[in-house]
């Protein structure tokens, strides 16, 4: 019975020195709104992105005057490019 009393002190005591810091985090780099909210303003200036994933696979979009190719081969759909420039 006291090792339970022990172990129930044990658990409330780090619970609540948890909970102290959990809500008295002021931390204002992650809850400020506008460095949250990155964006580029003017998207028509970008003419090359460069897309790769954790397997090695890599994409380049290129613009060429109105055309996007895909790894200078493919013209990409023009919707696509919208969605992942507005993005």
């Amino acid at each position: 019975m006291k090792k339970q009393l022990i172990a129930f002190s044990f658990f409330l005591t780090a619970l609540a020195i948890g909970l102290f810091f959990f809500f008295t985090n002021e931390d204002e780099a992650l809850n400020d709104k506008e460095s949250r909210n990155f964006k580029i303003s003017n998207i028509e200036l970008i003419d090359k992105i460069f897309l790769s994933n954790t397997k090695g696979q890599k994409v380049t979009l290129k613009k060429d005057q109105d055309i996007w190719r895909v790894n200078d081969t493919y013209v990409a759909r023009n919707n696509r490019i919208k969605n992942l420039l507005k993005t």
